[in-house]
């Protein structure tokens, strides 16, 4: 409609109120609105595919994020020199500014100002979106040409006739149409080469083939059999699955009766800390995973971190799962005497023997930690003994002439080649009973009295081994004392008394360090039919203490324990032989006994010597006279005190 035209009521309107309207619309809207759509691809079967339509500025906006993404670092990445050395043939000159010639002249070391600042960022802004839309250009060109070249040398495969079909040869199919490129403003446009959209063709290929028959049935059949492969397959699978819930049901079960035991505990409530955690996506007390410690409570943080047991998440495994077992026991090995002394050791433990319960497993992880620390407190201490010998498994220490070792070895291949006795096993008991009080004392003077004395773990093992070696020395030789006077026909008992023979609280005092060594003693009494006796005191670790008639002494040499006992016996024995020879005498004055030397005189016979010779286990007695032979009890057939009466006799006749 004309804007100027009249009105409805026939007068003319003047100036119309659209005059200064412009309408446009660009290339866009006229193409949506036209059905017009750009080509894109033509496909194998001659189908042709359009590009959607898109507004310019999509267009635009997907043209860039190509380009930016060409290169991997992004277009930051881009250098003028870079730019500059592509492209040798082209001279740029630069214009100098006046700000960059009064720039130059400013004094060295002075800063920018912010106008010479910002005018530096604008040149170097501008010079990047110079080189980006130029690189983007030049990109461009080189994709299509590469997108080109590759139709005429990859042409597509000619279409295959089926056999046994006679066909009319078909016509050649008519080249697509190619569409009109303008070249670049610029250049060279002989013998350009026709630019084609990405994916077309040079020529549009036929139809399919038909396949045959005996192709479509085997391949049916390998579909089948991969059909039932994979029916297989996921029936396995689902077995699997149920085989696992199954596993993990009864796992959960048995340890689920595990942890009950535990925490009801066999030897005493409490005895374990059972720590439950999370149960990782299962549900119930049987699907819990938990966490033992089983270290002593008054071990170093070191020994707890270590000792720690679990339920293993794995139901395949039986067992309890520890993160530092080393399966590391320790046992005594004691020699008595010299070198090639029997020697005999504790009971060793085989863990290939385990019932496999969850509380014995902990208990023979305790003892194996226990026997560790153990072994290395023992070696701190034996380092400072010069009778010591230390190597990496074994201690050896020098008590006497005996020998204590402390030997560790792995229960898994436990030693048995040493006969095991009560002795040693006391031993090994005592030495962890001294770990404990050991940590006890530690903890108590953190966190009670600073002052309190550090114990030692194999002192008080030592002074019960040097006591035992004494009373193992004084008992049979008195023993033997008393067995040559009773084979001499005198009559005689040894008494034996200990300190600790009524319970062992002594020796846990000795071990736990709160009672002094000399807590241990034996008394000795060796009594003598119509004489005083003899008494012998051994006091903890190895001091005597002698008491005979005369005096009461003390003694540290245990050799020289014998001679000295057997002086006293055969003094008793002379004073008690005066009567006996008096009497066979008839109370004659020829008998007299000299009390300055002790001794009998048996008239022209002379005195009388009674002995217990070495190894003190007869009675002998004889006289100067050659006439009276002297008595040997070990092989006389009368008492001492017939041969007594009868050498009385004879020193009557002699007179």
């Amino acid at each position: 409609m004309d804007i100027d035209e009249p009105n409805g009521n026939g007068e003319p309107s003047g100036t119309s109120r659209f005059a200064d309207v412009k309408l446009s619309v660009d290339a866009y809207t006229l193409d949506a609105a036209s059905g017009k759509r750009r080509l894109r691809d033509i496909e194998a079967d001659g189908n042709l595919v359009f590009e959607e339509p898109k507004p310019p500025r999509t267009k635009a906006t997907e043209e860039l994020h190509r380009v930016w993404n060409l290169y991997p670092g992004g277009m930051p990445e881009l250098r003028e020199a870079d730019l500059l050395a592509a492209d040798p043939s082209t001279e740029y000159k630069e214009e100098v500014k006046e700000e960059e010639k009064a720039g130059d002249s400013r004094e060295a070391g002075t800063l920018m100002s912010p106008e010479e600042m910002e005018d530096l960022r604008s040149a170097v802004v501008l010079d990047l979106n110079s080189a980006r839309n130029e690189l983007w250009w030049v990109l461009e060109l080189a994709k299509a040409l590469a997108s080109s070249a590759s139709f005429a040398a990859d042409p597509p495969p000619e279409p295959i006739s089926a056999p046994g079909l006679q066909r009319k040869k078909a016509l050649p199919p008519k080249p697509a149409a190619v569409p009109i490129m303008t070249p670049a403003p610029g250049a060279k446009t002989d013998d350009v080469p026709p630019v084609l959209p990405p994916g077309t063709y040079t020529s549009t290929p036929a139809a399919a083939p038909e396949r045959p028959a005996a192709v479509v049935a085997h391949e049916l059949e390998l579909a089948l059999s991969a059909k039932a492969a994979a029916l297989d397959e996921c029936a396995a699978l689902i077995d699997a699955a149920v085989d696992e819930l199954r596993l993990m049901n009864d796992t959960g079960e048995r340890w689920s009766a595990e942890i009950r035991a535990l925490r009801l505990g066999e030897g005493g409530k409490g005895q374990w800390a059972v720590v439950p955690k999370p149960d990782f996506g299962r549900t119930g007390e049987s699907a819990k995973d938990v966490v033992i410690p089983y270290a002593l409570d008054e071990a170093p943080s070191s020994v707890h971190a270590r000792s720690m047991a679990a339920f293993d998440l794995d139901p395949r495994k039986d067992d309890l799962a520890f993160g530092a077992r080393s399966y590391y026991r320790l046992r005594v090995v004691f020699r008595t005497g010299g070198t090639g002394g029997p020697q005999t050791a504790s009971l060793a433990y085989n863990s290939n023997s385990e019932s496999g319960t969850a509380a014995e497993a902990l208990a023979a992880a305790q003892l194996e930690t226990v026997d560790e620390e153990l072994f290395n407190e023992l070696r701190v201490e034996a380092q400072r003994l010069d009778v010591a010998l230390v190597e990496p498994q074994n201690i050896s220490i020098r008590v006497g002439k005996d020998k204590l070792s402390f030997q560790l070895y792995d229960s898994r291949a436990p030693p048995d080649d040493l006969p095991t006795t009560a002795r040693c096993d006391a031993l090994l008991a005592g030495a962890r009973l001294g770990l404990l009080h050991k940590y006890q004392r530690r903890k108590q003077k953190l966190i009670d009295n600073p002052l309190v004395p550090s114990q030692s773990i194999l002192f008080p093992l030592v002074n019960v081994l040097q006591f035992a070696a004494a009373c193992r020395t004084v008992g049979p030789m008195l023993r033997g004392f008393e067995d040559a006077l009773k084979s001499a026909g005198r009559r005689a008992k040894l008494v034996e008394r200990y300190s600790a023979c009524e319970g062992p609280d002594a020796v846990v005092r000795l071990l736990a360090a709160r009672s002094k060594v000399d807590v241990l003693g034996a008394v000795y009494t060796l009594e003598i039919e119509d004489c005083p006796g003899l008494t012998v005191t051994v006091t903890a670790p190895a001091v005597l203490s002698v008491t005979t008639p005369r005096a009461t002494f003390p003694m540290r040499d245990l050799e020289g324990l014998a001679p000295l006992a057997a002086d006293a016996i055969s003094a008793q024995l002379s004073s008690l032989a005066f009567p006996s020879v008096r009497d066979g005498a008839g109370g004659e004055g020829a008998v007299f006994f000299d009390e300055l030397d002790e001794v009998v005189i048996a008239g022209a016979f002379g005195p009388l010597s009674i002995t217990l010779p070495a190894p003190y286990d007869r009675v002998c007695a004889s006289v100067e006279g050659t006439s009276v032979a002297a008595y040997d009890s070990a092989e006389a057939a009368q008492s001492l005190e017939e041969w007594l009466c009868d050498l009385g006799r004879a020193a009557v006749t002699e007179q």
